[in-house]
């Protein structure tokens, strides 16, 4: 995990994620996400030896905002908000404009 998050560490993350759930076939992007070590929902582990325990949750908080404000998602993970094919196609799509745009 690369701090503080920022919408580029968001970009370099989700593109290694997608890269993982395609190369190991995971059937659900609802157990992912892309600020956590591994990619791991469930574990969670937005850990880093310089942040401490209200710095993590600060940075929690702004990594969701990335996160959600990427696709367009308003108040929940985007797999949960607008269900999963939706927010990979949003993903893919924001993917492709940013790197036309790097």
């Amino acid at each position: 995990m690369i701090f503080p998050y920022s919408e580029k560490v968001h970009i370099e993350n989700l593109k290694r994620m997608i890269k993982v759930f395609y190369e190991k076939k995971i059937i659900s992007l609802h157990s992912m996400c892309p600020a956590t070590e591994y990619f791991s929902y469930l574990s969670a582990s937005f850990t880093s030896d310089d942040i401490s325990e209200s710095g993590f949750r600060n940075e929690r908080t702004n990594i969701c905002k990335i996160c959600r404000s990427f696709v367009g998602a308003i108040d929940q993970c985007p797999c949960k908000s607008m269900g999963e094919k939706e927010a990979l196609r949003r993903t893919l799509i924001e993917l492709e404009k940013k790197e036309v745009t790097k």
